[in-house]
C-alpha cells in the first residue's frame, strides 16, 4: 500500500511586474461538487439498513450540517465541510468531515494521487474516539496506509470500484469499495465499506463475523 504524504509549496520567485506578483495569490480551493457527492448531506437524510445474519435494523440521521471557508497562507481560502450522523442502533454521533487546508499542495499541484480526504470521528456522551480515514479521492486502487492515529493498528487501502451495484431493487452507481482492518468507525472489525455518489454508505460488510448491513431504505437531502 502506498503511504499517504503531502506535497508543500514552494515560494514563487518574486517579480517585479504588479500583475505578476499576484498570479496565484488570494485562490479559493473549495471541496468539489463530485467529492461531496459522497458524504454531504442535509439534516432530515435518513438511511436505514439491515444485518443479513440477525435481521437488526439500524436508522441513521443527519442531525447537523455545516460548510464555511478559511483564509490561509498569502490570501488563500480552503473550505471545510461536515455532516453528523445519528445511529440509533449504538447510539454513537459519526461526524465525517473534509478541510481542503490540509492537502493544499496535492490540490495546487495537481497530484496523480487523492487529494481529497475524508475523515470520522465516532462519539457520545462520554466516549469520545479518535479520527480515523474514511476514503480518499479520486479513486485510486491499493492507495491507503494507517487508518487512524490511536495505539491499536488499523489499516485502510482503496479495495475497488464498481460503476453499478444492484441492492435489493436499487441500483447504486459510481460505488467506491473501502477496505479497514480493525476499524475504529466498526467496533474494530475488519469491514468494507462500499459508498455511492449521491447516496453516502450503501453496505458495511463485516468480514470478522461474516455479516453484512445492507441498506434497504433512503432518503438523502443534497446541499442547498
Amino acid at each position: 500500500m502506498k503511504r499517504l504524504y503531502h506535497l508543500f509549496l514552494i515560494p514563487a520567485v518574486l517579480i517585479i511586474s504588479s500583475c505578476k506578483k499576484d498570479e496565484g495569490w488570494g485562490k479559493a480551493y473549495p471541496i468539489p461538487q463530485e467529492v461531496l457527492d459522497y458524504f454531504y448531506f442535509q439534516p432530515g437524510s435518513i438511511w436505514v439498513f439491515q444485518n443479513d445474519k440477525t435481521n437488526a435494523i439500524d436508522t441513521i440521521t443527519v442531525f447537523k450540517a455545516n460548510k464555511s471557508m478559511s483564509n490561509g497562507f498569502k490570501g488563500d481560502k480552503y473550505e471545510k465541510a461536515n455532516s453528523e450522523w445519528l445511529s440509533t442502533i449504538d447510539k454513537y454521533e459519526y461526524h465525517y468531515s473534509m478541510f481542503t487546508q490540509g492537502s493544499a499542495g496535492c490540490i495546487k499541484e495537481g497530484s496523480k494521487w487523492p487529494c481529497y480526504i475524508l475523515t470520522c470521528t465516532k462519539l457520545k456522551t462520554g466516549d469520545v474516539f479518535s479520527e480515523s480515514f474514511s476514503w480518499f479521492y479520486p479513486f485510486k486502487q491499493g492507495y491507503g496506509g494507517d487508518a487512524d492515529h490511536s495505539s491499536q493498528t488499523s489499516t485502510i487501502v482503496m479495495d475497488s470500484f464498481i460503476d453499478s451495484l444492484q441492492l435489493g431493487t436499487k441500483i447504486h452507481y459510481k460505488v467506491m469499495v473501502v477496505k479497514i482492518t480493525n476499524s475504529l468507525v466498526a467496533n474494530r472489525k475488519d469491514t468494507k465499506f462500499y459508498w455511492a455518489k449521491g447516496v453516502g454508505i450503501i453496505k458495511k460488510e463485516n468480514i470478522t463475523d461474516g455479516e453484512n448491513w445492507n441498506l434497504i431504505y433512503y432518503n438523502t437531502i443534497k446541499d442547498i
